[in-house]
């Protein structure tokens, strides 16, 4: 997709999240994750872009979207021990690129950033024990800065257990040889924690 493309893609999704619909937050979900792929794609969005998105961002419900938007990552970020960490990093990417690039025109704005500060030490807190995520699972070109990435610890997790976290919801110590194999969720990465996982 050209960069007409992506842009048009984007400021679809804003524009109609904009209108206030039932799944304005999806939407709006939607142009973000979409903007996070753009910015780190090989031409980023220029001055022209930015502002474009900025001034929708701040159309219509899209504040409201928004806050539901930063309220649904704090959630996610609370679930990181289970099944919430790789969305949580996702959302969070997709809102420090928001940061990074369009603060100067106002967006995401301060009470969102001071939220950000609360998402990250819940991030932190749930990289002592979260299930890492996949090599092929963090975005390629992803900054150094987005650290959240690269913070689980628990890379001798075995795959059950990693499947018991994120299908079964479950913190308890994993024992035992229950049925059922869990190699499925092994990427195939060679370099990835899983590749070495135990079972």
């Amino acid at each position: 997709m050209g960069m007409t493309g992506r842009m048009d893609e984007v400021a679809d999704a804003l524009t109609r999240a904009s209108a206030g619909p039932p799944n304005g937050a999806a939407l709006l979900a939607d142009a973000l994750s979409g903007l996070l792929a753009w910015e780190l794609g090989p031409r980023p969005p220029d001055a022209g872009d930015r502002a474009r998105i900025a001034t929708l961002l701040k159309e219509g419900a899209n504040r409201r979207n928004l806050g539901a938007y930063v309220a649904e990552t704090a959630e996610y970020a609370e679930r990181g021990r289970l099944d919430g960490y790789v969305p949580a990093c996702e959302r969070r990417s997709a809102l420090q690129v928001l940061v990074d690039g369009f603060g100067e025109h106002g967006v995401p704005g301060p009470a969102v950033v001071e939220e950000l500060e609360e998402i990250d030490e819940e991030l932190r807190a749930a990289a002592e024990d979260a299930p890492p995520p996949h090599r092929n699972q963090i975005p390629d070109r992803i900054p150094g800065s987005h650290w959240w990435w690269r913070a689980p610890r628990r890379t001798d997790m075995s795959m059950r257990e990693y499947r018991s976290r994120l299908y079964g919801g479950d913190l308890e110590e994993f024992e035992g040889d229950a049925p059922g194999s869990a190699d499925w969720l092994r990427c195939g990465d060679a370099a990835c924690w899983c590749h070495d996982a135990p079972p």
